[in-house]
């Protein structure tokens, strides 16, 4: 399960009182978040600056070089502190940019269209919102406190339990939709099951990098109905990322894709 946010404030208020302490952690044994205070001097941060489960982390040679920086013989708290302001930062211009192609403000608008066209008519400005909304562009290769997780057939098994007893474990329904997609989904939090029924995007970008393992669950657990790809089972995924990857056919942070009815997203409930 997801750690509970009220251990995060339980956290703080020994964090506080503790000069000499400069790093807070808080895990159950699979999920890991470490805490710093970059904001505030001898205040725990909300958020965390690095935040991954132990699935995620055997292939990712990045967290395991951050996390080298914690061994006895290599510690060094300032140079832990600096690596932390700079992943907090660089999430930060990510985001900005995330938000810019996702939902382009006028002037972003009219910028490219004046750098690429000299022109600011309305014709160029429709032709760049048009082509704007056709990029999936998702800075997924941002530092974020989850690691870009990638389809792994090693983690992914199908599970043929009734779709209600699913839900009545876990309570809440998580879905993505986009021009291909309509897939809906439960977060246990250990695990992230994609429902029976789901539709997947039916091609994957270039940039993919597992295009061949998810071409092969597609032929092994869909089906094909009026040129869309149906999942026929449901199937686990061991993040959210690796499930929204999977339906959408690119890399992706599922934190933010899968949104329950309220259009709320898995990191606005669980890690907030």
């Amino acid at each position: 399960m997801a750690i509970p946010n009220t251990y995060h404030s339980q956290l703080k208020g020994y964090f506080n009182l503790e000069s000499n302490v400069n790093i807070g952690i808080l895990t159950n044994g699979n999920e890991y978040r470490f805490y710093a205070d970059l904001e505030d001097k001898n205040q725990l941060d909300k958020d965390p600056f690095l935040q991954f489960c132990l699935k995620e982390v055997i292939d990712n040679n990045q967290i395991l070089d951050l996390l080298s920086k914690f061994s006895h013989n290599n510690h060094d708290y300032e140079t832990i502190r600096e690596l932390a302001k700079k992943r907090n930062e660089e999430k930060k211009v990510f985001s900005y940019l995330e938000k810019q192609f996702s939902r382009p403000p006028e002037d972003f608008v009219k910028a490219i269209s004046f750098k690429i066209f000299r022109s600011r008519k309305s014709y160029y400005l429709d032709l760049v919102r048009g082509v704007l909304s056709k990029i999936d562009v998702k800075f997924h290769n941002t530092p974020s406190n989850e690691t870009e997780d990638v389809y792994d057939p090693n983690s992914v098994r199908t599970d043929q339990t009734n779709e209600p007893e699913i839900i009545k474990k876990s309570n809440e329904l998580f879905y993505i939709k986009s021009r291909n997609s309509d897939a809906k989904g439960i977060w246990d939090g250990s695990s992230f099951t994609i429902m029976k029924d789901s539709i997947i995007s039916k091609d994957a970008t270039p940039s993919y990098t597992e295009k061949a393992k998810r071409d092969r669950i597609i032929q092994e657990k869909t089906t094909n109905r009026q040129n869309r790809v149906i999942l026929t089972s449901n199937i686990n995924f061991s993040t959210p990322s690796g499930a929204a990857g999977f339906c959408l056919g690119r890399a992706s942070n599922g934190w933010k894709e899968w949104k329950n009815k309220d259009r709320k997203t898995l990191d606005e409930i669980f890690r907030k």
